[in-house]
């Protein structure tokens, strides 16, 4: 079996059952050789076979593994539940069910388990991640924040609850904290001169998040514009880089970077919206007009891009054009003023 001889081991296995032998550690033998095989119908089989000779742990363990490789995690729970009555501080056990239950998001059942598990063994990083990563789908993030610190006490070069831990501070609203974790984390990563490319990237992402919440846009654009230096296809940067142009009044830097934007096809409703209205601020109403119909096409169609549309359209002396979307428009706003003021004026 050492030797992943596997189909060797279950004919020496089955022959020694044919003889009679009711050996249990046989049994084991021939259902790890399967796994190994991947023929996990098969070890199923063995292990339900061994279990209905005697009680044993270790095979119930591994039943309940073959089931969740089968895709049968609700027997799986059913027989976690069954051996924690009589083995109630089963660390295997309670990690197991907690991960389930996780995986179908009864968030409370695995938050309880989770708990119960951390209490019987509080070093283990794994589960302390997990359920940190479950405090935050709960949006318990002040909890989550607990855990991920303490993740990091015990291992200090887990990266991804770094990374965990600076997006709790931001779910929090904790700015300065933010970019005070995040600057030193980079920092550290720089100095280490590793650079793991995802998680540096997204730490100064968060960082440019937390400059836009602060309104220092300037900064913000300087932390998009880095990650975008290393990876010009990270559309979460380019997208934060225009607002954050946007917002700092650099027109011409707007412009290009809206272009970008639209060749990566990550242009969202906002985006659309603020460049709409740079164009009409610099009364390009034509290619406001143009703008506005594209996003209109993509549904990217709230009050304000009409708005835009129709101001170009009077601008523009197209007092038929805008009649007519007024009356097209009427069914969906009935009542708002802005739509029956645009048509009257037409």
């Amino acid at each position: 079996l050492k030797h992943n001889q596997c189909e060797s081991v279950v004919s020496s296995c089955d022959a020694l059952l044919q003889m009679g032998s009711n050996d249990i550690s046989v049994m084991k033998l021939k259902a790890e050789a399967l796994l190994q095989m991947r023929d996990l119908k098969s070890a199923l089989k063995v292990y339900e076979h061994i279990l209905g000779k005697e009680s044993d742990l270790d095979s119930e363990k591994k039943r309940i593994l073959v089931l969740l490789e089968l895709d049968r995690g609700l027997e799986a729970i059913e027989w976690c539940t069954l051996l924690l009555r009589k083995h109630q501080n089963d660390c295997f056990l309670l990690k197991t069910k907690g991960d389930i239950l996780n995986s179908l998001d009864r968030s409370q059942g695995a938050l309880e388990l989770y708990g119960q598990f951390l209490r019987i063994c509080p070093h283990d990083i794994e589960v302390l991640e997990s359920r940190g990563n479950l405090l935050m789908r709960m949006m318990k993030y002040e909890q989550a924040l607990e855990d991920f610190t303490l993740l990091i006490e015990k291992d200090s070069t887990h990266l991804g609850a770094k990374v965990k831990r600076a997006e709790t501070l931001m779910k929090l609203n904790e700015w300065n904290q933010l970019i005070s974790w995040c600057t030193n984390v980079i920092e550290a990563i720089e100095e280490e001169n590793t650079l793991p490319a995802d998680e540096y990237k997204q730490l100064i992402i968060y960082k440019g998040h937390a400059f836009m919440e602060l309104k220092e846009f300037q900064q913000a654009a300087q932390a998009y514009r880095e990650v975008v230096r290393r990876e010009s296809g990270n559309l979460e940067a380019q997208r934060g880089l225009f607002l954050a142009l946007y917002h700092s009044g650099k027109e011409e830097d707007l412009s290009h970077q809206f272009e970008v934007l639209l060749d990566l096809e990550a242009c969202d409703e906002l985006i659309y919206q603020y460049q709409i209205e740079k164009l009409v601020t610099k009364t390009k109403f034509k290619q406001a007009i143009t703008l506005c119909e594209k996003a209109i096409d993509l549904n990217f169609s709230n009050h304000e891009v009409y708005q835009y549309y129709l101001y170009s359209l009077m601008e523009l002396g197209e007092f038929d054009e805008v009649i007519k979307t007024c009356l097209n428009l009427s069914n969906l706003y009935p009542d708002e003023v802005w739509l029956h003021k645009y048509r009257a004026k037409a």
